[in-house]
């Protein structure tokens, strides 16, 4: 049985994770010159942007081992092919990935090709984990789940702090995900092949399974991953392309602080696809919502007041430069943590049709800035705000309309 004293273990677990995450930013911010800072970050970026489907992978192996456990002694089986299957998949991302290592290069004008390589290695080998957590998950191994989770994060933390010692290069922050991404990769292994029931000669279609589970609102969850990922990740690529590299790393810093407004009540979007799929009523998720405006809106204020006092708190004196960005940036996350929650809502709802009009506001976002409004760190992310402004004022309009039939809904 799932008590609340294990919910509230895994919670704590999960978010330790995230806190590393934040630490080992902070950390990268002090020991690296701002131009540094911001070539990291713009591969970060990449990387985080081509493994937003991970989050549905593992949803989806999850869903192929319970339907695997009612078939006795089929889920190691299911279990080795998963695996070898992820490692199939894993080395054609590195090989696909090489050969756009030279693209990667020329646009994030990159010194050392071996950047792009740490980059492409990175994403490679985190397509591994969703055949672990996934199986993790449909087991009920929520603690172990929550830790394979936190390990990655913890992972690049140590690794990072011990290379800190003498400074930190971008080589060695790659190379700290990268033992991140290892680790956790061998506590998956380690614990998902001590959780597996024995395994017995079963007559077990994989392809069979695969293929119906493949279709229904998966597709539609990896899309609305996918658009979020964008808004999170795509301006930090496209002001690592157009600006000179010292304000490439204010910016970058500025972006840091201000996806806080984000990520602080992002566990609130799983809360309100959880409700809303137990069929509960509006009302709950307008709670919910409120509390976001407070906690998202109210660090977004203080980051509007005083930006110069939160930058040297945390990054240092060097990046006062950012404020300006700060201010913007917070609000806009701030108003995309507000839309995450009603697509989260939209989705438990199965109206997916919200979906075209978000993606038509980052393309919108993204082309305005490619085409023409470039100049400077400043003009870059008042677009992110307007995208996601108007990304929380279209999904309210289709929410309130009752899912308004549009585009593909």
């Amino acid at each position: 049985m799932f008590s609340m004293r294990k919910g509230l273990l895994v919670v704590v677990i999960a978010n330790s994770g995230n806190f590393a995450g934040y630490l080992f930013q902070l950390l990268a911010a002090h020991k690296m010159s701002p131009p540094d800072y911001g070539i990291f970050n713009a591969l970060n970026s990449l990387i985080v942007l081509l493994s937003s489907p991970l989050p549905v992978l593992n949803l989806f192996v999850a869903k192929l081992i319970i339907k695997a456990l009612e078939i006795d002694g089929a889920v190691k089986f299911l279990w080795k092919t998963l695996l070898k299957y992820s490692g199939v998949l894993s080395l054609t991302a590195l090989c696909i990935g090489s050969l756009f290592i030279p693209l990667i290069v020329g646009y994030f004008h990159l010194s050392r090709k071996f950047y792009a390589f740490l980059a492409v290695l990175q994403i490679s080998l985190v397509f591994i984990l969703p055949s672990l957590s996934g199986t993790l998950q449909g087991l009920g191994y929520y603690v172990a789940l929550a830790t394979l989770m936190a390990l990655f994060h913890w992972g690049r933390l140590a690794t990072g702090a011990g290379f800190s010692v003498h400074g930190l290069t971008i080589t060695e922050a790659l190379l700290s995900g990268i033992v991140g991404a290892v680790a956790a990769i061998i506590w998956g292994l380690f614990i998902s092949s001590k959780a597996l029931p024995p395994a017995k000669n079963v007559s077990f279609r994989f392809f069979d399974l695969v293929k119906k589970e493949s279709f229904g609102s998966l597709p539609f969850l990896a899309l609305n991953y996918f658009i979020v990922s964008l808004f999170l990740n795509i301006d930090l690529m496209l002001v690592r392309h157009y600006l000179p590299p010292e304000e490439v790393g204010f910016y970058a810093a500025a972006a840091i602080l201000g996806r806080i407004s984000f990520y602080l009540v992002g566990i609130l979007g799983a809360v309100v696809f959880a409700e809303t799929v137990r069929h509960q009523g509006a009302r709950s998720t307008l709670k919910l919502i409120l509390l976001a405006c407070i906690v998202s809106f109210g660090y977004s204020i203080v980051c509007g007041i005083w930006p110069e006092g939160i930058i040297k708190l945390l990054l240092g004196a060097k990046y006062v430069h950012s404020a300006p960005i700060l201010r913007i940036l917070a609000l806009g996350m701030s108003f995309l943590s507000l839309a995450s929650l009603f697509f989260a809502r939209l989705l438990g709802e199965e109206r997916y049709g919200f979906l075209w009009g978000a993606l038509f506001c980052i393309l919108l976002t993204t082309g305005a800035v490619v085409f023409k409004w470039h100049r400077s760190g400043t003009e870059i992310a008042f677009w992110v705000l307007i995208g996601t402004f108007f990304s929380f004022l279209w999904v309210v309009w289709f929410w309130l309309r009752g899912g308004a039939k549009c585009f593909l809904s």
